[in-house]
């Protein structure tokens, strides 16, 4: 078995709920920073993703946290808030402009 199949074989052995809290939790552990990161309570920092479960590969899956974990993509993401601050609402980016990120770029040998 190769390395990429034994991961993604092991991977579908953890609950979807496991993968989650670990995921939130693991950095304050490693960094020793629980007063400050690893949950949602009033004082500490947090990043929150909020996702549409309209798409049929995830509103399928009974389970949320499985869904979340192992069905949810970009197209998912409604809204992304960064230490409190709004990063994209409504699936739409709010810190850059998107035009200019997306214009074409001039070509040097022209």
């Amino acid at each position: 078995m190769t390395p990429s199949l034994f991961g993604l074989f092991f991977v579908t052995l953890i609950s979807g709920a496991l993968y989650a809290e670990e995921s939130t939790t693991v950095e304050q552990k490693i960094l020793n920073a629980s007063d400050k990161i690893g949950s949602l309570e009033l004082g500490k920092h947090a990043d929150v993703v909020v996702v549409k479960r309209d798409h049929p590969s995830v509103a399928t899956v009974q389970d949320p946290y499985s869904a979340l974990v192992y069905s949810c993509l970009g197209r998912d993401v409604r809204d992304v808030f960064i230490n409190g601050k709004i990063i994209v609402r409504d699936s739409q980016h709010k810190v850059y402009d998107h035009d200019r990120v997306n214009a074409p770029l001039p070509n040097p040998y022209i």
